[in-house]
């Protein structure tokens, strides 16, 4: 029997309403056993829609016989009393609520809390395999080798060199003597490192990748990023674009001050209590 606050599992194929290979998650709002509906609200926390124009949104009624009943996947983000957490284990309790243990990204404290609380993206949604099964999602061919690859993607990740897998999404592309940068600024705490490359062989990515495995584990801290006036907004784009790095907000583990000049460095170090900082230094010499 599905309660209000549930988390279902909800067809979503544009292109074949009997027979569907895609699915949302939704949060019930409603039941109407007369009409044999359920009424359910998809939410969208992270933006994810962007990437998804055909899925549906908002509240919308479903037949009762078409949604699922599903919990949350473990390791996934979501929306906490405003707070952006990770869940870190699940059970289901005797009400029929599932509960979920969740962890805060900013804080690290971690919350016993029940669904009915949580806001979960549309891509989450986790339902038992066998149901999957019995409406082909998994025997279908066309699912196989997407399956494939990402199965592949995970498993070296998971076994990759301490740090990596944080860089995971980075639109970047080490090259050797860029891992081997890292990896030995990693083996150094505290990390005090020049890097004295040649311009053009990527001393900025190598610094905010070392920057973001760093501080993966450490909570509200900040950084600072001290840059000449001709470099800021060069900085500024390399955070964002291929780190997903905002400047001023934070952005799960780590907050970024700002980026100043020379001048001001001094006034920021003393007034902040700085985790990490990150001098690009010019060598204005004529030597």
């Amino acid at each position: 029997m599905l309660g209000e606050k549930m988390y279902v599992r909800c067809p979503a194929d544009i292109e074949s309403a009997t027979d569907p290979r895609v699915f949302v998650c939704g949060q019930v709002v409603r039941t109407d056993e007369f009409k044999r509906t359920v009424t359910v609200k998809v939410h969208d926390p992270f933006n994810y829609r962007m990437f998804f124009s055909d899925l549906p949104k908002g509240v919308i009624e479903f037949p009762e016989d078409s949604v699922v009943r599903c919990s949350l996947f473990v390791g996934t983000d979501v929306v906490y009393a405003g707070r952006v957490c990770q869940i870190t284990a699940e059970k289901k309790g005797d009400d029929g609520y599932y509960y979920y243990y969740v962890q805060d990204i900013q804080s690290k404290e971690v919350f016993r809390v029940s669904e009915k609380v949580i806001i979960a993206s549309l891509t989450n949604g986790k339902v038992d395999p066998s149901v999957q099964l019995k409406n082909y999602e998994l025997q279908n061919p066309c699912w196989f080798l997407g399956h494939a690859v990402v199965s592949r993607s995970m498993n070296i990740l998971d076994n990759s060199i301490y740090g990596f897998k944080e860089l995971a999404g980075s639109k970047i592309y080490l090259l050797p003597h860029q891992i081997n940068t890292i990896m030995r600024c990693l083996q150094e705490s505290p990390c005090r490192y020049m890097m004295a490359d040649e311009v053009g062989m990527g001393k900025t990515i190598e610094a905010v990748s070392v920057m973001k495995i760093f501080m993966q584990s450490r909570a509200n801290q900040n950084a600072l990023i001290i840059v000449p006036e001709t470099l800021k907004e060069q900085w500024k784009s390399e955070l964002l674009l291929k780190f997903n790095i905002p400047l001023g907000t934070w952005y799960k583990f780590m907050r970024i001050v700002r980026a100043v000049n020379y001048y001001s460095a001094s006034y920021w170090i003393v007034a902040n209590s700085l985790y990490f900082v990150i001098f690009n230094l010019i060598n204005t010499s004529p030597f």
